[in-house]
Parts: C-alpha cells; structure tokens; sequence
C-alpha cells in the first residue's frame, strides 16, 4: 500500500514537471547524426544569447553572437565569449532585477556555501521542471524506480530539518513519506546513528541510497567495524552529490551493500550536469539542456587526461542567466568523450578549484591526498590545511600512527613536498562547513 501511495506520487509530479518531454529530448540528442546535433545545440544556445543579450548587465559579446543567423557558427564561436563567475553574476544581475523581469514569479535559491561564500540565484518555471524531470531522469538510468524507498545522507541543514527546507515540520514529514524518504542528518552523524541506519536498509529493502561520498563511507565504515554486511539485493543502487566520489570509497560500500557507489553530479544552480548511469560508464552530461567546457587557467579547452575547469552554459534557465558560468569544480575527460558538438561525457569530477594548492614548487589535487592516505587503514578521515606560512597541518581522524607507521608517511611526504613543515593532528571530529561537508583541503 506505501508503495503504492508513493509511486503514486511520483508519478504525479513526473507529469508536472514534463519529465516526459525532457527524457524524450535528452534520448532524441543522442542519435542525431553530428551535424544535427551542432545545429540542434547552437539553435538553443543562438535563443539564450538573443534573450538575454539585450538585458541590463549583459555582457557586449552575448549581443554580437545573437546576430548570427547560423546555429553552428553560435556553437563555433562559443568559446570566446566571457567566462561568468560568481561575482561576475551577482555584480551583473542583482536578484531583485531578475526577479522583477519574471514578474516576481523566480525561485529564489543558493549554493551550500562550500567555496566559503554561498551564491544566490533566481530560476525561473522552466528550469525548475527541467531540473527536476532531469533527476528524476539519472536517478531512474541508475536503477531507482518510483515507490522504491530512498535513503538520503546528507549534511546540509537548510536542505534536511525541520522547519528549516522552507516546509513546516509537519508538512515536511508528509512530502518525506509520500516520497519515500528516509532522511538521515549527516551534519550531525554519529556511529549510533549509522547503525540505525543500516538496520532501516535491512528492514525495507530493497532501497536506493544516496548522500555526501564522506557519509556514505563512514556508514560503509561503521558496518565494517560492527561486522555487519547487507544480504545482496537490499540495497538496489546507490549514488553521491556534493563531494568527488574516488575509487576506494565506492569499493569500500560495494563489499558491505553489494553495489558500489555511482557517480551523480549535480549543483543546486543547474541540477545534473554529469551522471555515471552504471558502474563503469562516464558521467554523461545531459545535452542539449547544459552545454559543458573544460578550461585552462587562461580560458582554453584542455587537452584529454588534463583536469580543467568546469564552465557550464544552461540552454533553459530564463532566471539569472548561466552561460559560461564557471562552477568553481575541477573535472576531466578522455578523447572518446568528445564529439563534434563538444563534450557529451566526463571521466571524473576531481574536486573543487580550491582546493588545488601550492606547496614546496608542487600543484597539489585532492586526488593526491587521496591517493596517498588511502593505503593507511587507520585514517578515517582526513583535511589538509594549508598555512600562510607555508606549512601544512594534516587532520587525522581514527585509531592513530604506531611511530614505523608515521615514519614512512612523513618519508613519502618529505621525498614529495622537499623542506616543507608539515603537522599531523589527530581529531575527533573534523570540522565541517555550513552545508556539513567534509572539505579535505583549506586554507587558512
């Protein structure tokens, strides 16, 4: 009966927000011959720079490429046009004018904060069911059907309690059960907590299960610690969002759950811009809706294997324009993910900007952190702070170093880094950013 109230209701707010039309219009894409699809996505982006071209805080270039009566040349000339940042967006386009231009009908919405400063934006009606029809879209390539019940880990406040998602308490728990929901606080996680969460996959398999990768990996942690492994089948598939999703975190959850996590990127400004739709395919991007670049630090498209910056482009949103947007994420991509209408695919997100740092004549990732520390068993997790000094400070969290063990570390770290102090501090707690991420690197 509660599933089929929920599918019920699924399916109710399928046909509100048109997932019908987007899904056709994301799978038609796909099979137009190359040509077909320039054109197809040079005609949406040609409508975007028309509409917005003329507005007040439009940049010159927008208007000049609107004049071009060829789709493809739209598409070709692309590339030169201005790269928008945060600042950029909300110097141009203050809130209060977008929404007067909407005859106050916008959805006023921001980022979680993770780059240290939340962003503020205003979508109007079409982007609203657009995002919504293109995850309900992913989240069904992956394998969630509707009435399937759905466990959500995940760390930001604004977005999870009561009285604090827009929604009075009471109404939030109604919308949660009618959808199938079981949301568990991950700002505030505990060991007790991830128990009751293992026992509420155990008695209502089979389930989706989806949240911040840092969460999903300590509740993947705490069943190993307790010997607790899911019977196959309980948990169907499994998804992240927020955080880059790295090899040994998804192996780590596959050998408790039985299904490894798959790759879901999504922001609150555009929803999904990339989804791994199984284990071992790339994170499609949804085209025609989202136009995606990887940059260079001087603006170029990077070569394949190289990481670049993540630009977007929204053929959609009529709110606060997102062409060329610059997201503030790190990705890459592999030659066969390029087609002649630009990137259909990623090979992986590997984190934000940000947290890129200088240290000692290095470069640094988070995937090297990654990489590294993945090899010693007794950090849990861990957050590389970078000083102004030029020291680092490394936060540890878990059973701690025997002196071989912290020796060899420093010994790696020493033969890489050259003559740069570096800290280790064991924590028990990690602190975490308002959206209740878990950032492995800052600077302070």
């Amino acid at each position: 009966m509660i599933k089929t109230l929920t599918s019920w209701y699924w399916a109710r707010n399928y046909r509100n927000c048109g997932l019908r039309a987007v899904r056709e219009a994301t799978e038609n894409f796909k099979i137009l011959e190359p040509q077909e699809q320039r054109i197809e996505l040079g005609r949406r982006l040609q409508g975007q720079l028309r509409y917005f071209g003329n507005q007040a805080g439009a940049y010159p270039q927008w208007a000049a490429l609107a004049q071009e009566d060829d789709p493809a040349a739209v598409l070709a000339g692309w590339r030169q046009l201005p790269i928008m940042t945060k600042a950029d967006q909300r110097a141009r386009f203050p809130l209060e004018a977008v929404q007067q231009r909407l005859g106050g009908t916008g959805v006023l919405n921001c980022t979680g904060g993770s780059t240290g400063e939340s962003a503020f934006f205003v979508h109007d009606s079409s982007q609203v069911f657009v995002g919504l029809a293109l995850q309900a879209h992913y989240w069904e390539r992956m394998g969630w059907r509707p009435g399937m019940p759905l466990m959500c880990l995940w760390g930001a406040q604004r977005d999870i309690g009561a009285g604090l998602s827009g929604l009075p308490a009471l109404k939030k728990r109604l919308s949660d059960y009618l959808y199938g929901f079981h949301v568990v606080a991950g700002f505030a996680i505990t060991e007790a907590r991830a128990l009751e969460a293992l026992d509420w996959v155990e008695a209502n398999g089979p389930t989706a299960v989806y949240g911040f990768t840092s969460l999903l990996d300590f509740m993947a942690r705490v069943a190993l610690d307790h010997g607790r492994k899911i019977p196959k089948g309980l948990v169907s598939v499994a998804w992240n969002g927020g955080e880059c999703l790295f090899s040994e975190q998804s192996q780590r959850f596959e050998s408790v759950f039985g299904v490894p996590i798959q790759n879901y990127y999504a922001g609150r400004e555009l929803g999904a811009l990339g989804c791994q739709t199984s284990p071992d395919d790339p994170l499609e991007i949804p085209r025609p809706h989202i136009f995606l670049e990887l940059v260079d630090e001087q603006g170029d498209p990077v070569p394949p294997g190289t990481d670049g910056r993540v630009i977007v482009t929204s053929t959609v949103c009529r709110g606060t324009p997102f062409l060329r947007y610059e997201v503030g994420d790190m990705g890459s991509y592999e030659a066969t993910h390029m087609d002649a209408a630009g990137l259909w695919a990623l090979a992986a997100v590997n984190g934000r900007i940000s947290s890129m740092l200088k240290v000692g004549g290095h470069t640094i990732s988070n995937l090297f952190w990654n990489h590294l520390l993945k090899d010693y068993e007794e950090v849990r997790q861990f957050q590389v702070v970078s000083h102004e000094d030029g020291s680092l400070t490394l936060r540890f969290r878990g059973a701690g170093f025997e002196q071989a063990r912290e020796a060899q570390l420093r010994g790696i770290l020493n033969e890489f880094l050259g003559p740069v102090p570096v800290a280790f501090q064991w924590m028990e707690q990690i602190p975490l950013t308002r959206a209740g991420k878990l950032l492995q690197v800052v600077k302070e």
